[in-house]
């Protein structure tokens, strides 16, 4: 036993060193990318890279570093012998670059920039380190600009439009961006009138751009250019919105059911973009019949509280249907409708009621309907004949005058002393075409 623990000891003595030197060659340095920077100052891009030595001794080694365009060329290059002490420690570098050549002017190109780092120990026997970093993720002052805005603004009204800086990877809100914004506005002739607001974003990253547009726009379709600026990066956004220029109608009318011979009063209420009451304007008035035909014309102006009244003498002998009342203004752009109905109704001298056994039919189960009508003073109606039918479509026939049905199943019969009708309907055709539609599992009976 003693002689099988010694050769165990040998053995693990011989291996110490070797496993020593594998840990420092593959454990030892360590480039911290999450804590790694790329500060874009005046003249060039200033690099803050973060390497951690585990060991407890100081390791020379050579640092290259390479900036790598979107195309995969090296853009810039610097390289450095360092000395690099126990623990975590920031490298500075200097790349030979142009920082401005970093803005995003174009499709953010500068978050598609990469960083390519390669540590060389002097160590013989220890592997370099190396690695990519993509620039969006060190490089916090990069920034994009989102416009939150109304598509659609009032002339002569203030439009408030908010900006977000942000950066474009982690979304992170950026404060003290300061943005601009342009909104240009064809005048008369030659002449365009440029309104413009300023501002910094706060600690949300939010900025607040105010413009007052003018009382009257010769263009419908406006756009805001935005510019944010931060140290050295500028990036520009854009949101195009509507300049709603155009009048809102209202109508009214006394009761949506007219009989021949009565006269039917209605009016319009005329309002501009700011909600206030467009006075002394010219609208025509004219009453449609189902077919098309003018039946009435007038023509209106509008009161200083943007008012019209308009009345329509319905002849006697006029044709039952829906008939159209449109007010216009006289270029025929904007107007607005309304729809009445025409017909004959006499007050009635009994009720009809009509139930059912069940709310609702399972498979298997027929319908009992009842039908009852009473006189108005409460005597029951006898001996009068009932029709109970099966209507798929019913609509009016302004050309003949009469309401036409498609029908279906009918049952007939008398009431009795009661009053009452009940009519038996078999559901059984029924429940066969709802068992062939999968996508319901009920459905209502007319």
């Amino acid at each position: 036993m003693l002689r099988r623990w010694f050769l165990f000891l040998v053995c693990l003595g011989c291996s110490l060193p070797f496993l020593g030197a594998v840990t420092n060659a593959r454990f030892e340095l360590r480039v911290d990318e999450k804590a790694s920077r790329i500060l874009l100052t005046d003249l060039a891009p200033q690099v803050s890279l973060v390497v951690e030595n585990g060991s407890r001794e100081t390791i020379t080694a050579r640092i290259r570093l390479e900036l790598l365009t979107p195309k995969e060329t090296v853009a810039a290059a610097t390289e450095s012998k360092v000395e690099i002490e126990s623990g975590a420690q920031k490298l500075p570098f200097t790349l030979p670059f142009k920082t401005r050549d970093l803005e995003p002017y174009e499709e953010d190109q500068a978050l598609w920039y990469r960083l390519h780092y390669r540590v060389i120990p002097d160590a013989l026997g220890t592997p370099p380190i190396e690695g990519l970093i993509s620039l969006s993720e060190i490089t916090p002052d990069l920034f994009e600009l989102r416009i939150v805005g109304p598509g659609k603004a009032t002339p002569g009204s203030r439009f408030t439009t908010k900006v977000l800086a942000r950066h474009p990877v982690t979304h992170r809100p950026l404060k003290g961006v300061q943005v601009k914004g342009l909104i240009t506005i064809s005048g008369n002739g030659n002449d365009a009138v440029s309104l413009t607001s300023s501002g910094a974003t706060d600690a949300a990253g939010y900025a607040d751009l105010n413009f007052k547009l003018p009382s009257e726009l010769e263009d419908d379709e406006l756009e805001l250019k935005v510019e944010g600026t931060l140290g050295l990066v500028t990036v520009k956004a854009e949101h195009d919105f509507d300049a709603f220029d155009e009048p809102t109608l209202f109508v009214s009318t006394d009761k949506p059911l007219y009989q021949p011979g009565q006269t039917l009063h209605t009016r319009v209420l005329m309002l501009g973009p700011s909600k206030h009451a467009i006075a002394d304007h010219e609208l025509e008035f004219t009453v449609t019949d189902p077919e098309g035909t003018v039946v009435a014309r007038s023509v209106l102006k509008t009161s200083r509280f943007g008012i019209a009244n308009a009345e329509w003498a319905i002849p006697e002998s006029i044709r039952l249907g829906d008939y159209q009342l449109e007010f216009s203004t006289p270029d025929d752009d904007h107007s607005v409708n309304a729809v009445v109905k025409i017909s004959r109704y006499d007050l009635p001298t009994f009720a009809v009621n009509v139930k059912t056994d069940r709310s609702y039919y399972l498979p298997g189960q027929n319908a009992l309907v009842e039908i009852k009508a009473d006189y108005l003073f409460g005597k029951p109606v006898t001996k009068v004949h009932v029709r109970l039918l099966r209507e798929t479509d019913r609509r009016w026939n302004y050309s003949e005058q009469k309401w036409e049905a498609s029908e279906g199943d009918k049952y007939e019969g008398d009431t009795q002393a009661d009053g009452v009708f009940k009519a038996q309907i078999d559901l059984t055709e029924d429940y066969n075409q709802l068992a062939t539609q999968h996508y319901n599992r009920f459905t209502d009976l007319p």
